[in-house]
């Protein structure tokens, strides 16, 4: 390991013999007799501490340190000086313009002691300063990945608006036209080919429009537009379009429990997906059995329980239902069609109006999700 670097100015030349004779072995010393030859060095060499006379004829002590700092602020500065100088000394000390002072005639190990402090706090000012370097480094490009994430996720979504734009326009033309001709058909066998070809269609343009809000959830683009409305009614509508007879619950039950109607302070397009997505799911889940919902309104906020007597959730993966693209079955075959967007959604939306989310389920005996909503929304 090399040995310390340290540099003597003083203008007395025994002094600077002397001291290079007594702590060469520890140090790797430089001296010269007067400032100017001082920072001639220290721009040249990389110093660990610098040792300066107080009094020298053409500049003090104190002045070539303030002159020195400007462009070395890691170095470390100690003073010696004669009894008489010792008050200008400790003022300098107590500005932190220097680590420590040493008077004439100095005791060895006492100087040995100090200057080894000082070479352990310049080392570590040297060290700070290239962390913070490192750090200034890192940030910077921290926020030119930032930002180039940023346009990627502006062309994400501008893309999946486009196609979902694109994709929607024709499909809603397909869906029309495939109405129309099953109100002129009195086959029964090309009415239910029809009434598939219709599901399938509202399956695609579900799927599109998770995957374009999810992309404005991922984009951190989602807004609040506040209405008031009754939270009945938004549930009733919602259940309307799930279970009527062209739909793909058609003839299922819900059954709506109301301990009052309830007016509330919302995003009415938020809240109505929230809804949506997770009584949709409680009917994809419950084996055909009914599903009931209880809406209470209590200190300030609506409860909103939802129950289905459905295969329920294992435990293992209880706690990943909310997560984007998640599902229990991820197989091509699996049982439950779906893109694992649903819950996701309406947990971003639910947090999105400073409302929260439970759930309880057991496997074979269903599940329970518990939704949590001011009655105003407090932004």
């Amino acid at each position: 390991m090399d040995k310390p670097r340290v540099i003597f100015v003083d203008d007395e030349k025994d002094n600077l013999v002397g001291f290079k004779a007594s702590y060469s072995k520890f140090y790797n010393i430089d001296t010269v007799l007067n400032g100017r030859l001082a920072i001639d060095l220290i721009n040249k060499q990389n110093y660990d501490v610098v040792l300066v006379d107080y009094k020298m004829p053409e500049k003090d002590g104190l002045s070539l340190i303030q002159k020195i700092r400007v462009d070395h602020p890691e170095l470390t500065f100690i003073v010696v000086t004669a009894f008489a100088d010792i008050d200008v000394v400790i003022r300098a000390l107590e500005m932190h313009c220097i680590f420590s002072f040493v008077q004439k005639p100095w005791n060895h190990e006492e100087l040995k002691n100090t200057i080894d402090r000082a070479v352990e706090m310049s080392q570590f000012r040297r060290e700070n300063r290239k962390l913070k370097e490192d750090l200034l480094l890192k940030n910077e490009r921290l926020e030119q990945a930032l930002e180039k994430e940023k346009k990627l996720n502006e062309y994400r979504l501008s893309f999946i608006r486009n196609l979902s734009h694109e994709v929607r326009t024709p499909l809603n033309g397909i869906l029309g036209f495939t109405s129309v001709a099953k109100s002129m058909s009195c086959k029964a066998e090309l009415s239910e080919l029809i009434d598939l070809s219709v599901d399938a269609g509202d399956q695609l343009l579900r799927t599109f429009d998770n995957i374009l809000v999810a992309s404005e959830i991922f984009s951190g683009e989602t807004s609040v537009s506040l209405s008031r409305f009754s939270l009945n009614e938004v549930i009733k509508d919602v259940m309307e379009s799930l279970v009527d007879n062209s739909g793909e619950f058609s003839g299922r039950q819900i059954v709506l429990n109301f301990l009052g109607d309830v007016e509330v302070f919302l995003d009415f397009e938020k809240v109505k997906s929230v809804f949506y997505q997770i009584l949709h799911n409680a009917l994809k889940f419950s084996r055909k059995t009914p599903v009931c919902l209880n809406l209470q309104e209590m200190e300030g906020q609506v409860k909103v329980e939802i129950k289905d007597a459905g295969v329920g959730i294992p435990p293992a993966v209880r706690g990943r239902i909310f997560e984007p693209f998640f599902q229990e079955d991820a197989s091509l075959s699996r049982r439950f069609p779906g893109n694992g967007l649903g819950l996701f959604i309406a947990r971003s939306y639910v947090s999105v109006l400073n409302g929260v989310v439970e759930v309880e389920s057991e496997p074979e005996w269903g599940t329970v999700v518990s939704v949590f909503l001011p009655i105003e929304d407090s932004n």
